[in-house]
């Protein structure tokens, strides 16, 4: 478990058949979003993290 000092923890969850991409891009905003409160030398705003609802490792392939 993560522990972040401020700042809100994202999970995207995919399900099967999600394609790399439409994950990515929810991550993208987040990992942008979360830039000013890093680059003034605090935390992240946001702690993103990608998993499958299965545990699978491999989620990219989408169908």
């Amino acid at each position: 478990m993560h522990d972040i000092a401020s700042g809100h923890r994202v999970l995207i969850v995919g399900h099967p058949g999600v394609h790399g991409m439409e994950l990515l891009g929810v991550r993208d905003m987040f990992e942008m979003a979360s830039h000013p409160g890093g680059a003034c030398g605090g935390p992240p705003a946001y702690e993103v993290e990608i998993c499958s609802l299965d545990g699978t490792p491999s989620i990219w392939g989408g169908d």
